[in-house]
């Protein structure tokens, strides 16, 4: 039985600091065979270890932490949130390679808008992401398990936001910074649901989650929909956008 599980979000650092190592143009990358690249990649890490990049730092020293708690490779579920771009596909391709070899069980998850676009980054990737790693961390609480947020990878505003759904649940939170020498456990912070919101706005939230179209939804419940539009996950074939 899994006892434990760590949720990383992942950006590009692997893949710039590859391409740095070996004296390359990242953009030249995109010509390359992705299955060689992704080879190649893992090779790094091996070579590099923990000066691989961000995540890899934050996660080994994780994961040391965890074996020394005396979990096991095989208690341990390892899930990474990558970016919906080229970049962010490659870097969770070659972690989830890496960490497969080592014997863990890993879940790789793209998440739709998180991309290079201030837009949809913000209207709908972020609010994706808050959304995944909401359900995730409730699965995994529920199923008994020790739920850690690596919040050191990919954009920063998802690391601000990954924090928040950690603290917000009660989750152990780690962060790295590559001049930091030790991995930090960020603090509880006395933050909680304001649960007259939630009580005043839960007909409106309920009847979203029914996949309502948007026109639905504003005829029934006008202006007041702005008081949850960043509560829900943009869904365009809803209407939504």
């Amino acid at each position: 039985m899994f006892r434990a599980v760590v949720l990383s979000t992942v950006g590009a650092s692997l893949l710039f600091n590859f391409a740095k190592s070996r004296g390359i143009d990242v953009r030249a990358l995109v010509n390359k065979d992705e299955d060689e690249l992704v080879l190649s990649i893992v090779e790094f890490i091996k070579e590099k270890g923990l000066d691989a990049s961000a995540e890899v730092n934050s996660l080994d020293r994780i994961l040391d932490k965890l074996l020394s708690d005396g979990f096991k490779i095989d208690d341990i579920i390892l899930e990474f949130f990558v970016s919906d771009t080229w970049e962010g596909d490659i870097c969770g391709r070659a972690l989830e390679s890496y960490y497969k070899d080592k014997g863990f069980i890993v879940v790789l998850t793209k998440i739709e808008g998180l991309k290079y676009d201030a837009k949809e980054f913000l209207e709908q990737g972020l609010l994706s992401l808050v959304n995944e790693l909401s359900m995730r961390t409730f699965h995994h609480s529920r199923e008994g398990r020790r739920v850690i947020i690596n919040a050191t990878g990919g954009f920063k505003p998802e690391a601000a936001y990954a924090t928040l759904v950690g603290l917000l649940n009660g989750c152990e939170v780690y962060y790295i910074h590559e001049k930091f020498h030790e991995i930090a456990n960020l603090p509880p912070l006395p933050l909680k649901i304001d649960e007259k919101f939630w009580k005043e706005n839960k007909d409106i939230l309920d009847y979203i989650m029914e996949e309502k179209d948007l026109s639905d939804v504003k005829a029934r419940f006008g202006d007041r929909l702005r008081n949850v539009m960043l509560l829900t996950v943009v869904r365009k074939e809803n209407g939504i956008d």
